[in-house]
């Protein structure tokens, strides 16, 4: 069962002597969880209604006093002005009612609040909904998959089924079977990229379904699998031509450098992207490291700067972009820094398919070689499960027998 955390009531309104209006919020979580859903409870009369907020929130930001998001940070504000919105909101519902001479019963300000009561739900409607909720909550990188998400659904109903938009009641596993075709056949996309576009769909209709625009998940059903992939790294000699390559134009040159970075850091596309100047700092010894936390799992990464990624700091140090922007370096758009990648693969004659996964495992896979112990490794990776970094001593392993086979091969031939 999950398990309620404390709840504020934001006020009471009674317009009679007989009726009483309340608006409530609280943290929910799961058993095995440290985050918590953020509630929002409307009381009428003894009878409630419990909607999600879709604010989620570490446990332990949660303040048991105060009934809202801890601190002063632009987290806090943000969320907390959410909530205000939504209080806001309900009240004004309330008000409207009684302006019509309507009952205010708790069914008509649920449907009000949702919508129910204007007009019935669209597929594109719940994603522009949607993606308007998650703005203030997830990072860039996550609300432009969101974006992207529309644009798909969009372009696959013009083609599928002649129409701009459709009702969410419309959705059925014929309508889920035929979006997966159109990425496999129109889009040309593999199936682990096919299952993390279906994915991002099917985030956004269980928002539907928990706010219950819709009865039944249409996608209760369907499995999203994904295949095992093996990223192979970077050798070193391979990672030097990349280094040494002097290319045409500006724009190759910057990516292969935030690309080489990774390489000696074991960032992430997303967290390399908000690396800023302040993340920069010395230890006792007066050695730079590079401390942040992992936008995906919200660990603490600690970096000690090798002298190659050192370097490329100091290059983009006075780059307009970059103190524009307040980063360490020009990282561009995933989808156009990963186009540009193989690009550089074919001019450095790289057969191996180059992306920021390449680089972190490059990094992880020389680090071991080289004697380092899976716990730093996986501190400096950022891991909350030691077992993720194990992937990469087996990858290691395998690396291994393959050099003893190509040895062995060589021998034999002499």
């Amino acid at each position: 069962m999950p398990k309620i955390y404390n709840y504020f009531i934001m006020g009471i309104i009674t317009h009679n002597s007989r009726e009483t209006f309340s608006v409530s919020f609280f943290a929910r979580k799961t058993q095995r969880s440290s985050v918590a859903t953020v509630y929002v409870r409307i009381t009428i009369n003894r009878a409630s209604k419990d909607l999600s907020t879709h604010q989620k929130i570490p446990l332990d930001k949660w303040d048991a006093k105060r009934y809202c998001y801890k601190g002063n940070s632009e987290t806090a504000r943000v969320i907390n002005h959410h909530l205000d919105i939504i209080k806001s909101r309900l009240f004004q519902i309330q008000t409207d009612l009684i302006a019509q001479g309507k009952p205010v019963t708790l069914s008509a300000v649920v449907d009000e609040y949702l919508g129910l009561g204007k007009r019935r739900h669209t597929v594109i409607g719940t994603i522009d909904f949607h993606n308007k909720q998650k703005i203030p909550t997830v990072s860039k990188a996550t609300l432009e998959r969101y974006r992207t998400t529309k644009m798909h659904v969009q372009n696959f109903m013009r083609l599928h089924y002649g129409k701009e938009d459709m009702y969410l009641y419309d959705l059925n596993m014929e309508f889920i079977r035929s979006f997966e075709g159109y990425f496999r056949s129109v889009r040309g996309c593999n199936h682990n990229s096919t299952m993390k576009y279906i994915k991002n769909f099917r985030t956004i209709i269980l928002m539907a379904v928990e706010n219950e625009w819709l009865r039944k998940d249409p996608f209760s059903a369907y499995k999203v699998t994904l295949q095992k992939v093996e990223i192979t790294p970077l050798t070193l000699e391979e990672l030097e031509r990349i280094e040494k390559k002097e290319f045409a134009n500006d724009r190759l040159s910057r990516v292969r450098d935030v690309f080489v970075f990774c390489c000696y850091t074991g960032y992430s596309y997303s967290d390399v992207a908000k690396l800023a100047p302040e993340n920069v700092l010395p230890d006792e010894q007066g050695n730079l490291w590079i401390r942040s936390s992992r936008i995906k799992t919200k660990i603490q990464e600690d970096v000690p700067l090798l002298p190659q990624a050192k370097q490329l700091i100091d290059k983009y140090k006075s780059d307009p972009e970059c103190l524009y922007r307040n980063r360490l370096l020009p990282v561009l758009s995933n989808q156009k820094y990963n186009a540009y990648l193989k690009e550089i693969a074919v001019l450095c004659s790289i057969s191996i398919n180059l992306t920021t996964h390449c680089a972190r495992h490059t990094f992880a896979t020389n680090a071991l070689s080289h004697g380092m112990p899976v716990e730093s490794l996986a501190k400096m990776l950022g891991h909350s499960n030691i077992k993720t970094t194990q992937i990469y001593a087996k990858i290691t392993d395998h690396k291994l027998n393959q050099d003893m086979e190509n040895l062995e091969k060589a021998i034999y031939k002499m």
